[in-house]
């Protein structure tokens, strides 16, 4: 089967939103690993090959934000974790469809940001977003909580194609077999009704731009604890790009450094930097 032929779809949410199981619940078979889901972080991905109804999918089961902001420190690991999936991307062919998973349905500024970071940052707003709430079993039926909450989404922004409220757990005793089996179905006919056209992509180097620059302004306002040398090494090793690509990805994500540290020069006035 060729790289065209297969669909990839990036599913992204928190920590603890219930992704892997998520993964698991589409593939009928336990192919993502949700015990290690506590410990992830910001853009780490994982990729899984499913099959279903004669459609082929790459599902990427991907970290988002934890926290509306980011330290210093974490910018440079996200960095890295953000090279790495836009390279995996681009190797694949592009992406067909987001897919926003949402374990506790409540719209913070967490949500937000994830929203933004995925939808405008990386897709440029070209790639349509399908919403899956879970931890839905004792709602009765399970789509009434989108009917109760629909609108609020509207209010901030977050315009999805399609939706799916669905337990991703049979339960004690098979308790919630019935909405399980309804809920794979309901996954599944997303992801093959909005999931099988045009891919996106961009050229590697603008790709990976976008998103360091999204990641840059995350960071709260103290400096950081890197040099500005700190952060174009790290770019370099970690990150597999040339010296020159990293210094410029450190200068348009907005780092300056003042005596021997690195702070964001969006946070100073410009009389301050042109003293400086």
């Amino acid at each position: 089967m060729s790289t065209d032929d297969v669909k990839n779809i990036l599913i992204f949410g928190q920590t603890g939103a219930g992704k892997s199981s998520l993964v698991n619940l589409i593939a009928q078979a336990d192919v993502a690993d949700t015990s290690s889901d506590g410990s992830s972080c910001t853009l780490k991905s994982t990729s899984y090959s499913v099959t279903f109804d004669s459609c082929a999918f790459c599902i990427f089961d991907t970290v988002g934000l934890n926290e509306p902001h980011l330290s210093g420190t974490e910018y440079i690991s996200a960095a890295e974790r953000a090279c790495n999936l836009v390279n995996e991307l681009k190797n694949a062919g592009g992406i067909h469809l987001l897919v926003f998973c949402m374990g506790e349905p409540r719209i913070t500024q967490t949500v937000q940001q994830n929203y933004r970071l995925f939808y405008e940052f990386l897709c440029r707003e070209e790639v349509s977003v399908a919403l899956v709430i879970t931890h839905m079993e004792n709602e009765d039926p399970m789509d009434s909580w989108w009917d109760r909450n629909t609108k609020k989404f509207k209010e901030f922004g977050i315009t999805p194609v399609g939706h799916a409220c669905v337990a991703t757990a049979r339960g004690l005793n098979e308790r919630f077999v019935e909405q399980y089996e309804e809920s794979k179905e309901k996954v599944r006919d997303l992801l093959k009704e909005h999931g099988t056209g045009k891919p996106f992509s961009m050229k590697r180097r603008s790709w990976i731009m976008r998103v360091l620059r999204f990641l840059a302004e995350l960071v709260g306002i103290s400096p950081s604890y890197h040099t500005r040398r700190e952060v174009v090494d790290n770019l370099v090793r970690r990150c597999g790009i040339s010296k020159e690509e990293a210094e410029v990805l450190a200068t348009k994500a907005g780092f300056v450094e003042i005596e021997g540290k690195t702070f964001f020069q969006r946070w100073f006035p410009a009389s301050f930097m042109s003293s400086s």
